[in-house]
């Protein structure tokens, strides 16, 4: 009776606070959708969220209440993936605070494009490759750094005790090569190795195979470690007077907290889900959070979002739960768009490799603008997001439209006049609703492989069982195709007809851009367009001039190439069914960048970057305005002015700390 009075009280407070409220997109020194800084070959773009504005008071409310819940649990990321790094990163941070004068410029820049790549990555290790992130910078470099920042700190960093010890196991162990190079070990081979000790934070002293014999009561959401030799298991929670506090039980109350006051301007099914899930990270009870889970994922809210140890990529055995959270707008139009495009779906196709059947959604695909997220998901958002908490059967997809759009405008961008038709005066022109397409349909069909190519530890188990994936990956792309080009004319987003050799210039030049080489490395689409190119270079039926300061290329005649198409499908169907060495042979040869476009593989800034696989995003905070009597008065989206100053705030850093500061970027402002 309380909780409701408190919550009656609370929704009738913010009402008459809001009432005279206005929608507003605060923006502080960055503008949504501009590039805010570049690390090496990878943008950094601020993220617009245009259905923020469509979000009534009390909607905008629970969003500031559900993001500082999601909020509070970075830091158990950070921690799970790391046992050092909630130590180790607030040091770095401070040390990149300090460094405004008396150190040399370029390991000054060094310095923080070391800082930055970490933040993009949630830890220090590349969540895309699983390879630690290693420094451009040398040792006794990171001694000069350090010790500057002593010296114009005043000491804040610590003794010079404090700063040996730390400079020492960074030495040792983060910057070291051959400490900890990977996320997980794996032989010769490239499979796991059972043996070994694997580096994420789920087993502390335990190797894989002593961890995957362990009879755990919650397998999911514990941390397993060595005590006086014996396995114990030690539950994330926060307890109470019956239960023992567990791992991450400060952060975990704080979520709590937050979900607690975003209660009043919940759905009714929300509110249930926000109470299982506050009982779970109370006890740990695993079943709630399923519950919770199953409720979040049937409905259909303005606001949609997910909390908790769901994303179980990351462990070797999939079951131990990273945290995750993501908050996001629901796009109602592209949401319309899914569905016109899920019907068109259900038309029986023809096709190497794919069945004659109709084709039907087996779980909800929600389309939503990210708002924010914490885990393994942001700075370095995917298209989307496949829900499976507790590694079983997927609850829901998130396609995050926001994302998509952001990745095509930046193509525009960078790429309108790169990449030139020689046989159309027109530029070739990247479709919204095209791109949106591409990956509505992709999800729409093929949804077991996307998600083996959302499974990093899955892709790094063989190179033999890689190239099966990719293969099968190569047969969706291509039926995906076909299906598009089996209809003679598409209406875009905005009423515009695109016809065939519209949408083949769109494929040709994402052909061209996957060619590119790239030290970030490509994913499985990026590999299936790679194969495309070549196979079409092969065949004469894509021609590439690169002679002329750009990229220039001729299309075959469309009836040649849908040939071409089904003959490539025909052989991906073949070797799909052969050897594994048949595979590798094959990929080896079509599956390799394209040595003449090395030259725009460049560190030159003016270079074009390549959407795919080098943009990442500045999330906006969302921000809360209080009145004289402490009570929210609006709450708005706000941009920081660079990914640094985003990051640092994030980290608790005051403003005045690094407002002044003169931060490498990249970017010419």
């Amino acid at each position: 009776m309380r909780r409701l009075a408190l919550a009656v009280l609370a929704v009738i407070i913010a009402a008459i606070l809001f009432s005279c409220s206005k929608h507003t997109e605060h923006v502080a020194d960055s503008i949504p959708g501009t590039t805010v800084d570049r690390i090496d070959n990878l943008a950094i773009v601020a993220l617009s969220v245009p259905r923020f504005a469509d979000l009534s008071a009390e909607e905008r409310l629970a969003c500031y209440y559900l993001n500082e819940a999601i909020k509070a649990g970075r830091t158990i990321t950070y921690g799970q993936i790391h046992r050092r790094h909630n130590d180790i990163m607030p040091f770095l941070e401070e040390i990149a605070l300090g460094l405004d004068y008396g150190a040399p410029q370029e390991t000054v820049e060094s310095y923080w494009r070391y800082v930055k790549r970490i933040w993009l990555n949630n830890g220090f290790y590349d969540l895309k490759t699983l390879e630690k992130i290693k420094p451009t910078f040398k040792a006794h470099d990171m001694t000069t750094i350090m010790f500057v920042a002593l010296s114009n700190l005043g000491g804040r960093i610590g003794d010079v005790t404090t700063i040996n010890y730390k400079k020492s196991w960074l030495r040792d162990s983060l910057f070291s090569p051959f400490a900890e190079s990977q996320l997980i070990w794996r032989n010769s081979r490239g499979q796991l190795d059972y043996k070994s000790f694997p580096v994420p934070n789920f087993y502390q002293g335990l190797t894989i195979a002593e961890a995957r014999d362990f009879k755990a009561e919650h397998p999911y959401n514990s941390l397993l470690l060595k005590d006086n030799d014996r396995n114990v298991e030690w539950v994330y929670r926060v307890g109470n007077e019956k239960i023992a506090r567990g791992p991450y039980a400060e952060q975990l109350d704080k979520i709590i907290e937050n979900l607690e006051k975003a209660r009043p301007y919940l759905s009714r099914s929300q509110v249930s889900a926000v109470d299982l899930l506050s009982e779970h990270f109370i006890t740990g009870d695993w079943d709630k959070f399923i519950a919770a889970q199953q409720i979040l994922a049937s409905e259909n809210s303005p606001l949609e979002f997910i909390t908790g140890f769901s994303d179980m990529r990351f462990d070797p055995l999939q079951t131990k739960g990273l945290w995750a959270g993501i908050l996001g707008v629901t796009d109602h139009a592209a949401g319309k768009q899914f569905e016109d495009l899920h019907q068109a779906a259900l038309t029986p196709i023809d096709f190497p490799g794919v069945a004659s059947q109709q084709i039907s959604i087996d779980l909800p695909v929600k389309t939503i603008e990210l708002i924010d997220s914490y885990g393994p998901v942001a700075p370095r958002c995917p298209d989307y997001y496949v829900h499976s908490p507790g590694g079983g059967e997927p609850l829901q997809v998130f396609v995050f439209t926001n994302v998509i759009r952001s990745r095509v405008d930046a193509e525009q961008q960078w790429l309108g006049n790169w990449i030139r038709q020689t046989d159309s005066d027109n530029a070739v022109v990247e479709d919204l609703s095209e791109a949106f397409i591409q990956e509505a349909f992709f999800r729409v069909l093929f949804g077991n492989a996307a998600l083996e190519a959302a499974n990093p530890f899955r892709m790094q188990q063989s190179t033999v069982e890689s190239a099966g994936i990719q293969m099968r990956h190569l047969t969706a792309e291509l039926a995906l195709l076909w299906r598009q080009l089996d209809t003679e004319t598409r209406v875009s987003e905005t009423g515009n007809p695109l016809n065939q050799q519209d949408y083949l210039s769109h494929v040709f030049r994402r052909m061209i851009i996957s060619l590119i080489p790239s030290d970030t490395g490509f994913d499985l689409r990026q590999g299936s367009y790679r194969i495309m190119g070549h196979y079409l270079l092969e065949n004469n039926l894509l021609q590439i001039d690169d002679s002329k300061g750009g990229v220039a290329f001729t299309m075959s005649d469309i009836s040649a190439i849908r040939q071409a198409l089904q003959d490539l499908a025909h052989l991906s169907e073949k070797l799909s069914n052969s050897t594994g060495a048949q595979r590798l042979t094959f990929l080896k040869q079509y599956c390799s960048a394209l040595a003449a476009l090395e030259p725009f593989n460049s560190a030159d800034s003016m270079r074009p970057v390549n959407p795919v696989t080098e943009i990442a995003f500045m999330l906006p905070e969302v921000h809360a305005d209080y009145n004289g009597m402490g009570g929210i008065e609006d709450v708005s989206l706000h941009y920081s002015a660079g990914f640094a100053q985003a990051m640092l705030a994030l980290g608790g850093w005051p403003e005045e700390d690094y407002k002044d500061l003169s931060i490498p970027t990249g970017v010419e402002h």
